[in-house]
């Protein structure tokens, strides 16, 4: 076998259908095919990658390797090259995503209660107005709408129907379109909650699944009841989705058991609309689960990502892991040492820069901030505990709540005119005003009505980033998207900013998981992930990610895992950490404090290296598949369609 030194690079020409074997235990290397496209980096003692045909290359990241291109005997025809490129092109349009039947889905689902057919009369329908029209539809012609007239006492049941479910899955499931922009600050939690009982008169002993704005989603959502649901443990120690939870009632609901009761209720959502249609009997995806980062370091000479994340996950072969690119963080400091970090992930380990928008956030860094406010000739003075880090004489647009008096309140554009103020035009009386009174730059809470001027900026947060990953080479994951703060502007605009920028997945954090039916993912715009979190009300733990694991792999769900900073707990600046708890991370379950990560996330955002490797070895154990965030796209048939 030939050998290659650490630190080099060769050409090798496959002359059909190939295999490149290498050899380079205790270092790594990287091939590229077509060359300038990272396609497998790896560290074992020996390993193989497939060549169809043309020219690849091998690049000895570090320590040397033994190669040998040997010509697979089942090669029936050599293509040249350009035959080759001009037969990957032909496959990847069109949307033929993956090519393999059957590899999406697990199982099918079967209507398991048609409620959108007129025969199928509600028992009750109390403080709303509803009617079957085809506005939104789904597995049928048409869909109840619904729109709750009130906040308490909207509810909706039918009894005496018999439903059942497969006696294999014990999983019911039901698509609920919703117009209404669920908000991530919301003044008053909506809550859609779906009761099911086996006494026609609900009885004494039922199960209650409750779904609130941490779950629901403008558009559709696919709403989960299974056995296997726990009825306790919460954010931490469920196997539930993040905004759900499940409340049994005496011995609660038997899902062998026909359900003759079923419920529908809608608390704090007056004025609200929203599409039900049928329940059925659930379908289930084969569980892929995809790791990457909204961040890659603390600071600018902060390598762990280089030096130690990337060998890792390399060495624990998890396919090519994402980061996420913004002008603000990212694309601002190009050719500084941040950016630097960014190439070398993008070039020499494969990882995938996907789009994170233009200012993480709505026009500056989504956050939510207490001030204070005092008014004076219609102009408002907004002030901040400490500095807000916005560039004095910057206009941002954000969204102003809880001020009494109210006309205080509202989405404004303020101008900063200090590091600890910023000020705003709002008609009322002279004076300070009262209550909790909060500044919020996310999405989803600034960018959540229809209007021109909302479509401008979304367009500029979308599409101007994605036109930034392709002019600088990392084009390969411009049509994926990484919501920052997890967090969604209206979903109309949001489309059709997508639309011009050709990308085609949004990953956000609702939910917690991504579901897949038979007409592909519920919501592609948006749907769910798990962070690996250090924050006091949020972290994350190896027990609850693995409780969440095994929760998708009896719904049939796949996941989305996300980090931000990595601190190496052996590593000689952070000696106080070299005996921490690895299933907590910093900060939490008798941990030190991680470093401070700045206004926006002031304690939260890291796991440990060793964490993240013991969770990684964990997942490999499981059933389910790691991919890359553009191979998921790949194998959900998500491809571009539009360029800009």
């Amino acid at each position: 076998m030939p050998f290659l030194a650490a630190s080099s690079q060769v050409d090798i020409v496959a002359t059909g259908d190939s295999t490149l074997v290498i050899q380079n235990p205790g270092g790594f290397a990287r091939v590229e095919y077509p060359v300038g496209t990272p396609i497998r980096v790896g560290g074992e003692a020996s390993w193989e990658v497939d060549i169809p045909s043309g020219t690849c290359r091998l690049v000895t990241v570090t320590g040397g390797a033994f190669y040998e291109m040997t010509t697979d005997a089942k090669s029936a025809i050599n293509l040249s090259p350009a035959e080759v490129a001009a037969t990957q092109a032909l496959m990847s349009g069109g949307g033929n995503g993956n090519g393999v039947a059957e590899s999406v889905l697990s199982k099918y689902g079967k209507t398991a209660l048609d409620i959108t057919l007129s025969n199928v009369v509600p028992a009750s329908a109390t403080n709303m107005t509803w009617s079957r029209t085809a506005e939104r539809q789904r597995f049928g012609n048409q869909t109840i709408k619904i729109q709750p007239t009130a906040d308490t006492g909207c509810i909706m049941t039918f009894t005496n129907q018999g439903m059942v479910c497969d006696p294999d899955d014990l999983l019911y499931t039901i698509d609920v379109f919703v117009e209404t922009m669920p908000l991530d600050y919301p003044v008053s939690v909506p809550i859609l909650t779906l009761t099911l009982s086996a006494s026609a008169g609900l009885g004494s002993n039922f199960d209650q699944w409750t779904f609130d704005n941490a779950c629901l989603r403008q558009g559709w959502n696919t709403l989960k009841m299974w056995a296997g649901d726990d009825t306790s443990g919460g954010y931490r120690g469920s196997n539930l989705g993040l905004g759900v939870t499940r409340a049994r009632t005496g011995t609660g609901f038997d899902f062998t058991q026909p359900a003759q009761y079923i419920g529908i209720r809608f608390s704090n959502m007056n004025g609200w609309t929203c599409h039900l249609d049928q329940f059925r009997r659930g379908a289930k995806s084969f569980p892929k689960v995809v790791i990457g980062f909204d961040a890659t370091s603390i600071s600018p000479t902060d390598n762990v990502f280089t030096e130690f994340v990337a060998p890792m996950l390399a060495a624990e072969s998890v396919p090519s892991p994402y980061f996420t690119s913004t002008w603000v963080y990212n694309a601002l400091y190009a050719g500084a040492n941040s950016w630097n970090r960014e190439v070398v992930l993008h070039n020499q380990w494969g990882w995938d820069a996907i789009n994170h928008t233009w200012d993480h956030g709505a026009t500056v860094e989504g956050r939510r901030n207490i001030v204070t406010l005092s008014r004076t000739s219609n102009l408002v003075t907004a002030t901040w505990g400490a500095a807000h880090n916005i560039t004095v004489g910057r206009q941002v647009r954000a969204k102003i709540y809880g001020a009494t008096p109210s006309d205080l309140n509202g989405t404004v554009w303020l101008t900063a005119t200090s590091p600890t103020q910023a000020t705003y035009s709002a008609t009322g009386v002279d004076g300070a005003g009262t209550g909790t009174i909060y500044f919020v730059s996310v999405l989803s809470d600034v960018l959540d009505a229809v209007s021109a001027e909302n479509q401008r900026i979304i367009d500029h947060q979308i599409v101007d980033t994605s036109r930034l990953l392709r002019s600088s080479g990392m084009a390969r994951g411009a049509h994926l998207l990484a919501w920052p703060n997890n967090s969604v502007p209206e979903l109309t605009q949001t489309d059709s900013a997508c639309r011009r920028a050709g990308v085609v997945l949004g990953r956000g954090g609702r939910c917690g998981y991504v579901n897949i039916n038979e007409l592909g993912i519920d919501n592609p715009l948006h749907f769910g992930a798990w962070a690996f979190e250090s924050s006091a009300s949020l972290h994350t733990t190896q027990t609850m990610l693995k409780r969440k694991i095994q929760g998708a792999i009896g719904r049939g769900e796949c996941v989305f895992f996300f980090g931000h900073f990595i601190l190496n707990e052996k590593a000689p600046e952070y000696a106080a950490h070299a005996n921490a708890n690895l299933d907590f991370p910093p900060g939490q379950g008798g941990n030190p404090a991680p470093p401070a990560a700045g206004v926006v996330n002031a304690d939260g955002g890291w796991w440990y290296l060793g964490q993240l490797q013991q969770f990684v070895q964990w997942l490999k154990t499981q059933p389910l598949q790691l991919m890359s965030y553009r191979q998921f796209a790949e194998h959900v048939s998500a491809t571009a369609r539009e360029g800009v």
